[in-house]
């Protein structure tokens, strides 16, 4: 397992670079920020037929390459679930973040998970997990960004490496 540690960022923006790419299929993003009061912004992208074969839902139109965004609104909740059960902010031993309330919003092709986690009752080092995709597809790969801005620190999580 490799370790990272979340550099502190002034401030959390969630919007930089990633909705105005493309999906793929089996490649997920996340962008992982923290700010003042050891607050972490989690922000995961999808393609739309990955979540709709995660969470079993209906929100992407092969045809038009898109999820329609009504169809997103409608399954939220499942999407939601799914990515809250396989995404994790926590100390270095294990000790959890406090997640919010998470949203999720369509993206042209995807979907945009985005929630925060409250870090204030942990000490130390703060470590995100992620098994989104990897726990059913092995080959399946996430693209974590560490920090705001444009030159923000990456690492690549895969199956055998989830946590950095």
């Amino acid at each position: 397992m490799r370790l990272l540690r979340v550099v502190p960022a002034a401030g959390i923006c969630f919007a930089i670079g990633m909705s105005a790419q493309a999906h793929q299929v089996n490649l997920s993003t996340a962008r992982v920020a923290m700010g003042g009061d050891r607050i972490v912004a989690v922000e995961v992208a999808l393609k739309g037929s990955d979540a709709d074969r995660l969470a079993s839902t209906n929100v992407f139109d092969r045809q038009r390459d898109a999820v329609d965004p009504a169809l997103v609104a409608a399954s939220a909740q499942q999407i939601i679930a799914y990515v809250s059960a396989h995404v994790a902010v926590m100390s270095g031993d294990g000790t959890p973040c406090a997640p919010g309330t998470a949203v999720l919003l369509p993206d042209g092709d995807g979907v945009i998970f985005r929630n925060t986690f409250s870090c204030g009752n942990v000490r130390g080092d703060i470590l995100y997990r992620s098994t989104v995709l990897t726990a059913t597809d092995p080959a399946a790969r996430q693209v974590v960004l560490i920090g705001d801005g444009p030159n923000a620190p990456q690492a690549l999580l895969d199956a055998s490496n989830t946590t950095i």
